[in-house]
């Protein structure tokens, strides 16, 4: 498996490593929206080391806006945050969000520990 969860108190922490398929982005949204504690949960971080490369299809970031409008509508006080240095990743996210395709606040950082900060500062 490419990624892992680390649940906290208010929120979770998914680390992904090597590439990261389109699939496995909708597999780990799956696991959060699906955990007992989601509507409670205050925030999401996702770290993507130096390496790892992601890609989804169409059809995959169609699914992934799909749970994550209904993650909306469950918990609509989520923020989510990203920690990657990669330009490719960091795009993906931006153009996710340029093109409407999450309701929560979210943002992208260099580093892991801006990106828990800010998630964190919402809860």
């Amino acid at each position: 498996m490419p990624y892992s969860i680390e649940w906290e108190r208010s929120g979770a922490v998914k680390h992904f490593s090597g590439v990261v398929a389109g699939h496995d982005l909708l597999e780990s949204e799956q696991r959060i929206t699906s955990h007992p504690d989601f509507p409670h949960l205050r925030y999401v971080v996702s770290v993507y080391p130096p390496a790892t490369r992601m890609a989804a299809t169409a059809a995959e970031r169609m699914h992934l806006r799909a749970l994550r409008l209904g993650g909306f509508t469950t918990n609509p006080h989520l923020r989510f945050a990203f920690a990657t240095t990669d330009p490719v990743i960091r795009g993906n996210v931006e153009s996710s969000v340029a093109e409407g395709e999450a309701l929560h606040p979210i943002k992208v950082f260099d580093q892991l520990d801006d990106a828990l900060h800010w998630a964190r500062a919402g809860t």
